[in-house]
């Protein structure tokens, strides 16, 4: 744990933006700092991201380290592990070719996966695409225990999407097909699907269906070495359990990297940009895909389309997404009422400490006011 005099010389180094602050005012610029300060400070963070952006311009500040060791200052533009925001890449993905006539929304994923895999998972004869991207497949979660055994038997293993669906397999459905649960089995499934459709790689799916529309150079696919693909922030979380946060991307831990359900790295400008191309420019989608992208199932915190989750909070709706993996946590939220994206990230993956949410919670309280018209929810 850094030492408190640490954790004041870090916080008092000016943050750093690529651009001069024109889209909010000092004072909710000054406010915002504080808060971001005070997030880093109050949870002990190794640091923190916040992004702020409208049709008038962006405002980004970091605080704190983006290597502890090194102790190199993170940056508003530093590329991070995204989680379950990868998500929302796969949605896209998968809807870009569904509009090519490559994939069917609601074809059973037989017409794709191999009866070998199929007739082990619940129903698996009769789960369609649509049902993995909006996560009513019925499918349990992977069998965490099992898991993560085998990850600490081996730390740096490069798992694949078949080697992690096996830790689903023969398990009993988690709830009636067609109730929301989230399984990450899903998005391996869309993985093996997108690859077995298109004869390639999920990463130069990726690459052809969104990066290179968006020109988003800092986002990726992670592979098993981070170098191979590129460098991003070092992540930390007590993995030992000794009250400790330890360094899980050098050496790695592999817990399932580079893989279509949290794989993806990226940083708060691109994700900015796919989601000012997603809901304000109409560039990435039809018009019929982008009404089932945003065609939602219930669930306990608002409702989830084909990758992206909503919610009504007191200051409106909210599209977007929350992330968690391994070393690093964020949140991606864009509320259409007030013309409003933000993301907020940090390189912790401690449960329970400082989740990016609360920042930013605290960021809208800011910038729009503690408002009671809407009714609340949490973000996430």
């Amino acid at each position: 744990m850094a030492g408190l005099r640490q954790w004041q010389e870090w916080l008092s180094v000016p943050p750093v933006s690529t651009q001069p602050v024109a889209l909010l005012p000092a004072k909710t610029s000054a406010q915002l700092q504080t808060a971001l300060q005070d997030h880093v400070r109050t949870w002990n963070l190794p640091g923190a991201v916040l992004y702020v952006a409208s049709s008038d311009g962006d405002w980004m500040r970091a605080v704190g380290q983006s290597d502890l060791n090194a102790k190199t200052l993170l940056k508003p533009t530093d590329r991070f592990r995204t989680g379950d925001v990868s998500e929302l890449f796969m949605g896209i993905v998968c809807l870009r070719l569904i509009d090519a006539g490559v994939l069917t929304l609601n074809a059973p994923i037989t017409n794709w996966l191999p009866t070998d895999l199929t007739e082990r998972l619940p129903h698996g004869d009769q789960i369609t695409l649509r049902q993995l991207l909006n996560h009513t497949s019925g499918l349990p979660a992977i069998d965490v225990d099992a898991f993560q055994q085998a990850v600490l038997v081996n730390p740096s293993h490069r798992w694949s999407p078949q080697e992690i669906v096996g830790f689903v397999l023969d398990r009993p459905e988690a709830v009636p097909r067609g109730t929301f649960r989230h399984s990450r089995a899903n998005y391996l499934l869309l993985q093996l699907i997108v690859e077995r459709a298109t004869g390639q790689p999920f990463a130069e799916v990726l690459q052809q269906q969104i990066l290179q529309p968006l020109q988003l150079k800092d986002t990726f696919l992670e592979l098993s070495q981070p170098d191979e693909a590129g460098e991003f922030v070092q992540g930390y979380q007590d993995w030992n359990r000794d009250n400790s946060p330890e360094n899980v991307t050098q050496p790695l831990i592999n817990t399932g990297l580079g893989l279509g359900d949290q794989g993806i790295i990226s940083s708060a400008p691109d994700l900015v940009r796919l989601m000012r191309a997603l809901f304000l420019e109409d560039t990435l989608l039809s018009a019929t895909s982008r009404k089932h992208l945003l065609t939602l199932i219930e669930n306990n915190e608002g409702g989830y389309g084909l990758g992206i989750a909503h919610t009504l909070t007191k200051w409106g709706e909210v599209w977007g997404q929350a992330g968690e993996t391994t070393g690093f946590r964020s949140v991606i939220a864009y509320l259409p009422v007030h013309d409003l994206i933000l993301v907020a990230w940090t390189n912790s993956g401690d449960r329970n400490f400082g989740h990016p949410t609360r920042l930013a919670e605290k960021s809208l309280e800011i910038i729009l006011g503690d408002t009671y018209l809407f009714t609340r929810r949490a973000i996430r």
